[in-house]
């Protein structure tokens, strides 16, 4: 992966590096579930571009936002 420009201002070299040798490039559409309820969660995802709505569904079937995550944010 090749980490974007923008990210030598949020993180310190040795970090970029981990990530150039580690990180998985994803994409995900509207409606996509990216982790669910009770999955183990394995990888830290930091968006490059556009924004993930965090919600749940409550008990009565209603979905819950809880938050957004935009780019570089994870």
């Amino acid at each position: 992966m090749i980490v974007p420009d923008s990210f030598n201002q949020l993180f310190e070299p040795e970090l970029l590096q981990e990530l150039e040798r580690h990180a998985k490039l994803m994409s995900a559409r509207e409606g996509d579930t990216i982790v669910d309820i009770g999955q183990i969660i394995r990888v830290m995802p930091i968006l490059l571009t556009g924004t993930l709505k965090i919600s749940r569904i409550d008990e009565d079937g209603n979905e819950l936002l809880l938050y957004y995550i935009n780019p570089s944010e994870t």
